[in-house]
């Protein structure tokens, strides 16, 4: 038995396009003031840990955006990006702390479905998942 993934990626676009006109819609609808999207790294984070959030665009074809935070009691930080056999395939070391962002050009790689995980002082804080069009 297998899987087709490159057969899954059309079908995850389609059900990614049709979220994200939902979210559109009650952010424009039901808009409350104060309120940030999601995708916004909140200002209240300040040191209350390691955080990675989801990249946007997402379905990308050319860049994407990684943004994370990362407090200053870290020693070491990096984003690595792995293909779905686990394979790590880029590492991006991570200098700066606080709220930062990581621009991925879709030109490194084919299209697909990665994981990316942010790792600090050698733990694993979070994984999520980019999708790579044509």
């Amino acid at each position: 038995m297998s899987i087709n993934y490159t057969g899954l990626i059309p079908l995850l676009i389609q059900s990614i396009k049709e979220l994200n006109a939902k979210v559109e819609y009650l952010e424009t609808n039901y808009a409350m003031p104060g309120l940030r999207a999601t995708t916004d790294i909140p200002d209240t984070q300040a040191e209350q840990g390691a955080t990675l959030y989801q990249n946007t665009p997402n379905p990308f074809s050319e860049t994407t955006q990684i943004k994370f935070h990362i407090p200053s009691s870290v020693k070491n930080a990096s984003l690595c990006i792995y293909n779905l056999q686990g394979n790590q395939i880029k590492q991006f070391n991570i200098a700066q702390r606080g709220n930062g962002s990581q621009e991925i050009s879709g030109r490194e790689f084919t299209a697909g479905i990665y994981l990316y995980a942010l790792i600090t002082d050698g733990k694993e804080v979070d994984v999520k998942r980019m999708i790579l069009t044509e």
